[in-house]
């Protein structure tokens, strides 16, 4: 059985696309080298744990267990679909049943752009909070799981545990860096709207405040562009229990 999954090509993944469209990032990438740039990542005890990870592959002791491939591709599909419509959700007024909810706009924040913001980033946090806590377990989840299928996952399994364990602190880092990217948009439309950088918006008969609020205007179009970037992220934190899911329905598809 294959899994359905998202396309991800060597020019990046949808969070680097979508992020690199909304032309607010100034950092080239490139997959050169990208040993070397993984290897500066590691320290010396990274190191050391990495290579302990992969002397165990030898001494590993199947266990099998009784589940189906097909079971485990059903569990992940639930776990993707149900945090996908999460973030759909929070951006849906109608939405009850969302614990994460977007902030409604708030007209006396305006006249800062630092304080109109701020209500964005931490809902965005929110979200991030939300995915770390529901990701790490589902890969927990799938990780053991496909240990019980074949000696050959019980040691791939072995080695995303060491990865995982050894790249946690950077993707955290990595991920606090996209509401901050995030920011520089949000700066663009606020600027572009209200023409002036140093001069903030007032009331008046020709406001731009409630313009700005106004079904398809400029606070409409960045809250769509952060669902993206939101809905982007989680498919790269999902890249690899995806990674897993591949291998065990490859080595379905040869036996």
């Amino acid at each position: 059985m294959t899994l359905a999954t998202p396309q991800v090509s060597l020019n990046g993944s949808k969070l680097i696309r979508f992020l690199s469209d909304l032309a607010v990032s100034d950092v080239e990438l490139s997959h050169k080298h990208f040993s070397d740039r993984l290897g500066r990542l590691l320290s010396m005890s990274d190191s050391i744990a990495l290579a302990d990870a992969h002397g165990m592959l030898r001494r590993v002791k199947f266990e099998p267990k009784a589940i189906s491939i097909a079971a485990i591709n059903e569990s992940f599909v639930q776990a993707r679909a149900t945090m996908v419509q999460m973030v759909i959700n929070s951006f849906d007024s109608n939405a009850t049943a969302s614990r994460l909810k977007l902030p409604p706009p708030d007209i006396d924040g305006l006249t800062e752009k630092e304080l109109a913001y701020g209500p964005y980033l931490r809902f965005y946090a929110a979200h991030q909070r939300e995915f770390e806590s529901r990701v790490q377990p589902l890969q927990i989840e799938i990780r053991t799981a496909i240990s019980g299928v074949s000696p050959t996952l019980a040691q791939l399994a072995i080695l995303d545990k060491a990865l995982g364990e050894t790249l946690l602190a950077h993707s955290r880092k990595c991920f606090a860096v996209t509401p901050r990217v995030l920011e520089k948009r949000f700066s663009q439309i606020y600027q572009q709207h209200f023409q002036h950088q140093n001069q903030p918006p007032t009331l008046s008969d020709s406001d731009p405040t409630l313009l700005w609020t106004a079904p398809g205007g400029p606070l409409e179009i960045f809250c769509k562009e952060m669902q993206g970037i939101l809905l982007a992220e989680l498919e790269v934190r999902l890249l690899p229990i995806l990674g897993l899911m591949e291998a065990a329905n490859e080595q379905e598809d040869r036996n």
